[in-house]
């Protein structure tokens, strides 16, 4: 669980959400990145107090994941007011939303017992990854994200397992 929590943290600042900073840095508006800032340590350092305790280093991701979830959430409507800069596209909206379903299904699949065995708990872990890849790679190909991400799904997997494109 922890390892998707931590790779949620990691692929917020690096998305163009990370625009979000450049974008207030270079406007007028350069005084108000302190504030946000603060609150994002403030953010920080409240969750921490607050999930460590509790999770140990789950606590830590977890808390990681909410400050910058704070910080973004409230740096975003006031770019977008301010500035009149939207930083998501549709298809921003759609990646997010595929993300969200794999998340939900993962904590899905932990709330299912877990085995004691060895081989099992490997062959569930790969069953796990697999079906993962499966739906991500299905809902990225009917959602139309990108046609390069389209024509790489139709010449690598669709083509070599001659499936009709009904994905």
């Amino acid at each position: 669980t922890e390892i998707y929590t931590l790779s949620l943290h990691d692929a917020l600042p690096i998305s163009s959400l990370a625009v979000t900073t450049d974008i207030l840095s270079y406007s007028r508006h350069f005084s108000l990145l302190l504030p946000f800032m603060l609150l994002l340590t403030l953010a920080a350092l409240l969750g921490n107090s607050f999930f460590i305790p509790r999770w140990g280093i789950n606590g830590s991701a977890a808390a990681t994941l909410t400050a910058y979830l704070v910080y973004y959430g409230c740096m975003l409507p006031f770019i977008s007011s301010r500035l009149g800069v939207r930083i998501f596209s549709r298809n921003h909206l759609k990646v997010i939303m595929i993300l969200v379903v794999l998340v939900l299904m993962h904590l899905f699949w932990t709330l299912l017992p877990s085995p004691q065995s060895l081989l099992w708990t490997l062959a569930l872990a790969v069953a796990q990854t697999s079906l993962l890849l499966a739906v991500a790679l299905t809902l990225l190909y009917r959602a139309h994200i990108s046609a390069d991400v389209n024509r790489l799904i139709d010449r690598f997997l669709l083509r070599p397992l001659h499936l009709k494109k009904t994905l």
